[in-house]
């Protein structure tokens, strides 16, 4: 896994968080 300071890697996270979250709910 990549630095998180890399803008696509950041988008990727983000957007996994975000889903996990959506879908937890």
């Amino acid at each position: 896994m990549k630095t998180a300071l890399e803008p696509h890697n950041i988008s990727s996270c983000c957007y996994r968080i975000l889903w996990s979250l959506f879908s937890a709910s």
